[in-house]
């Protein structure tokens, strides 16, 4: 098969004594409130190549949790752990899954920093990226988290190189956007380590045709999900997301694309179903909902961040659109993930 595949350094692995050769030692770590599709597609793959034939390592993998006890998925549902971080086991490679924005605990972060001493590989999934920054983990390597986490992920972390990426694997760290990339990126990473007829066949049997680059995009610009329309309508829309604090869109807008304001809203009700102003509006609460949930940036703040007059012009608009205050959604956002957090023993 014809596959495009990155070119990844591969770190030496850690080998331990087996009665099957080499032993590949995997940590699924589960904070509370992970994703529980991206865990099934790892716990599944992994299986399929521990099954296969061929020349590979034996992979050892293990979901842990912070406690040893079970872990509740953002679904609701709940995953027993096979160990917990106070045991002195030692992976190649650990990779954390989380759902929730801005989650910390130092205890796991101390964790994730001694595995990282001992040689560990550092990897994350959708929203895993917060705790291994919070642990000072990242350092200048290119890595990616889920497109909705961006804005509120740079605003707490400046200095990270985060990429609009599927996936990355730099330095000693591995890092995927969200679930539909997880086999992309695992599928890099194993390659070198396992033999490619070996991992042709489990492609085959996930029904993967090809393996994607870590470079396609995870999230196109609003217009491209309106390619078909028309070329005004898609050049505005991309504007709109690119420049979320530009002042007069409608009269901008049509004064750099050269037709009437009249047409141009016109063009773009038919192709969207909504004005350009509300277009922009909604836009511009959906960033001050991400940055709400994940930040503590003050509302006044975040209010000229998403292109609001002050805070009081964002409160009401937020009021509208969400049937609550700024403040409230993010008192709602807290509650919903503090009865999950575990408490640092």
């Amino acid at each position: 098969m014809n596959r495009n595949r990155p070119v990844a350094a591969t770190p030496k692995l850690r080998v331990s004594a087996s009665p099957c050769g080499e032993t590949l030692s995997i940590g699924l770590f589960l904070l509370p409130g992970f994703g529980l599709p991206a865990f099934a597609s790892l716990n599944d793959l992994l299986f399929l190549l521990n099954r296969a034939g061929g020349r590979k390592p034996v992979i050892s993998c293990n979901a842990v949790s912070i406690d040893g006890l079970p872990v509740t998925s953002s679904s609701g549902r709940t995953i027993p752990a096979d160990r917990s971080i106070r045991e002195r086991h030692r992976y190649d490679l650990i990779i954390v899954l989380s759902a929730v924005s801005n989650y910390t605990n130092k205890a796991a972060a101390g964790w994730l920093r001694d595995q990282s001493r001992h040689g560990a590989m550092l990897g994350a999934v959708t929203s895993g990226l917060w705790l291994l920054a919070f642990a000072g983990l990242v350092g200048g390597a290119r890595c990616t988290l889920h497109w909705a986490d961006v804005e509120a992920f740079r605003e707490t972390y400046p200095s990270v190189n985060l990429s609009a990426d599927i996936y990355t694997i730099e330095d000693n760290l591995i890092t995927c956007a969200g679930l539909g990339a997880v086999a992309d990126m695992m599928f890099a990473y194993f390659q070198g380590r396992i033999d490619q007829p070996v991992l042709d066949t489990v492609m085959e049997s996930l029904v993967i045709d090809r393996m994607r680059p870590g470079a396609e995009l995870q999230r196109q610009p609003g217009g491209v999900r309106f390619w078909n329309q028309n070329k005004l309508v898609v050049t505005a829309m991309n504007r709109i997301e690119a420049e979320i604090t530009r002042r007069n869109i409608v009269e901008t807008l049509s004064r750099e694309l050269h037709v009437s304001s009249r047409w141009l809203q016109k063009l773009f009700r038919r192709a969207t179903g909504s004005t350009i102003k509300s277009f922009q509006t909604s836009f511009r609460v959906d960033r001050a909902r991400q940055l709400l949930a994940a930040t503590s940036v003050p509302v006044a703040q975040i209010a000229i961040m998403t292109g609001f007059s002050d805070g009081a012009h964002l409160s009401r608009v937020f009021l509208q659109h969400e049937g609550k205050t700024p403040s409230e959604y993010r008192a709602a956002a807290a509650r919903r993930t503090e009865p999950d957090v575990p408490r640092p023993t």
